[in-house]
């Protein structure tokens, strides 16, 4: 041991002596590229922040009639014509500007049990959501109001007030669609005398809502932002579908290199390359996949063939501390396990967003890390922030189809829940030949 450490020590010493001397002599080089990326992730930041604060944004309410014909295609129209909000952004808008793609925010929120639907977006995009949203449902009742979020104090939780959060994602890869409108809602009746089958998924969500008492609110945030045709989701699904059907990998041609690598062992060799010639299958790739992985096949190609959006979904509940009662986070919980499906995708909790801090080692910090964690997610969900903001780390990637089905003015018919206000009487211009004085 003692000749060991008489051979080892003196060459550890000399090692840590020469690193020393390097640093102290070179660190003006290496520092700075040490601290690249923190540079980079806080002037991002900043000038983010700075292009955000210097836009004008408007909340509207939504007010639809009781009747709604085809809620969900109508809802998929207005997500289509809403994409146009999409711009573009060279580097230096990105990196000096601070320039990002803005989009808009879709929300119900219940207020001691009265549910309302708000879309939150800048104010230079506000016609065409507006003749979005006409165009489809001419009899709503669209008004401007107060942000409902920044009613309450800013300093939540508080000695008055408790609050609960949580955001979605997906388990799967964004190419996997989720339960949409086509498998809750059929309009095949047996007879000619029967009403057609209609099951709405937000009628949960509306009910459990309305449950809601005096000083407790509850918010559903769904933050969407426009994505190119060719965004990676659809480069993903190509591949996954591509993987199931079992079709071969293109052959890349050989380059230059490899070509002049084969003649010269040929030459050294006399033997020449032995190409492998692949069996014939007598059946196709596409006829040998099972009935699941059909579906699956033609779900993601459905799903990547119609406009997206990058997506951030979170609930949050909020209540002055007397009546606060935690069950009610169950209430999002299980609206958004009904769009999910163990063959393609789903929306399940991030866990690393639950307002929620139980550790082992460092348990006396808990308390601490749970208050800031909740004053983080009131104050990114009352700025619109992601979680992971600057980065969109947190985003993925939802169609109009399955954007209509989580976010859509229902009809009194699948969802009479009372809580909802509705436009009750149709307005219309005043007849042409009507005196005025």
């Amino acid at each position: 041991m003692e000749i060991f450490l008489s051979l080892v020590l003196p060459i550890t010493l000399l090692i840590l002596k020469f690193v020393g001397q390097f640093l102290l002599t070179w660190w003006w080089l290496i520092f700075p590229f040490a601290l690249f990326g923190i540079f980079r992730h806080l002037w991002q930041w900043w000038r983010i922040d700075k292009f955000l604060s210097e836009r004008r944004w408007e909340v509207l309410e939504i007010r639809v009639p009781g009747e709604v014909d085809n809620p969900f295609r109508r809802m998929e129209s207005v997500f289509a014509g809403i994409w146009q909000i999409k711009i573009g952004k060279n580097k230096r808008e990105k990196w000096f500007e601070g320039k990002i793609q803005i989009g808009m925010s879709c929300e119900i929120a219940s207020i001691e049990g009265k549910v309302h639907f708000y879309v939150r977006f800048e104010q230079d995009d506000r016609k065409l959501i507006e003749s979005s949203i006409y165009a489809q449902f001419p009899n709503a009742e669209i008004t401007q109001v107060e942000d409902y979020a920044k009613l309450l104090p800013a300093d939540i939780p508080n000695k008055e007030w408790e609050f609960w959060a949580s955001s979605y994602q997906m388990p799967k890869e964004s190419a996997y669609p989720i339960k949409t409108y086509k498998q809750f809602f059929e309009e095949q009746a047996t007879t000619a005398e029967d009403e057609p089958i209609r099951v709405d998924p937000l009628g949960q969500l509306l009910e459990g809502m309305a449950r809601l008492g005096p000083g407790e609110q509850m918010w559903i945030q769904i933050m969407i932002s426009p994505v190119d045709y060719d965004a990676s989701h659809v480069a993903e699904g190509e591949a996954i579908v591509a993987k199931i059907v079992k079709r071969p990998d293109r052959k890349k041609p050989k380059s230059v290199v490899e070509d002049m690598g084969s003649v010269l062992g040929t030459l050294a060799t006399g033997k020449t390359t032995e190409e492998v010639v692949e069996k014939e299958e007598i059946l196709p790739p596409e006829m040998r996949i099972t009935p699941g992985e059909r579906i699956v096949v033609g779900a993601i190609e459905e799903k990547i063939g119609k406009t997206a959006f990058a997506c951030e979904i979170r609930s949050a509940y909020v209540a002055k501390r007397d009546v606060f009662f935690g069950g009610m986070k169950a209430i999002p919980m299980s609206y958004f396990n009904q769009f999910s499906t163990s063959n393609l995708n789903g929306l399940i909790v991030r866990s690393s967003t639950w307002t929620k801090v139980r550790t082992i080692f460092s348990w006396y910090l808990d308390e601490r890390r749970l208050y800031l964690r909740k004053r983080r997610h009131y104050r990114y969900y009352r700025w619109r922030f992601g979680d992971y903001f600057p980065r969109s780390k947190g985003s993925f990637i939802l169609n109009i189809e399955e954007l209509a089905s989580i976010f859509h003015f229902p009809g009194k018919l699948t969802a009479p829940s009372a809580a909802l206000p509705r436009v009750e009487a149709k307005k219309g211009e005043a007849p042409p030949l009507l005196p005025t004085e």
